[in-house]
């Protein structure tokens, strides 16, 4: 699994052949994206679907957070983050977290650019 943050990929360019034949990273790969959502697409996330899965509960444009999921049983919920500059939107994003917050005994991974200086 990786997460990539700030890739500036564009929502259109995953209907290109050519870019999508060329930035696949596992034999049987799935992701999900907040492209839609952000103007220069600030997060991807990717897996192996041979390895894990990873269903998505929230996608924001500064948050995708879902459950880790090894042989049809959750590990662990997982949130990637990357945080706008602008207070209001900061604001949305700890409410969004708020949201996310696991509330079962589920172990939780909060990662990523929290842009907190």
């Amino acid at each position: 699994m990786i997460c990539i943050l700030e890739n500036r990929v564009h929502a259109q360019a995953l209907c290109d052949p050519f870019f999508e034949s060329n930035h696949y990273l596992f034999m049987n790969e799935a992701s999900c994206h907040n492209f839609a959502l952000s103007k220069s697409g600030r997060i991807w996330v990717k897996w192996n679907v041979s390895k894990l899965n990873f269903i998505p509960s929230r996608i924001t444009s500064q948050i995708i957070s879902g459950n880790v999921f090894v042989a049809n049983q959750a590990l662990f919920q997982l949130s990637v983050i990357y945080a706008s500059n602008n207070a209001l939107e900061l604001k949305e994003l700890w409410e969004d977290i708020a949201l996310v917050r696991p509330v079962s005994s589920l172990p939780w991974a909060t990662i990523g650019d929290f842009n907190c200086c």
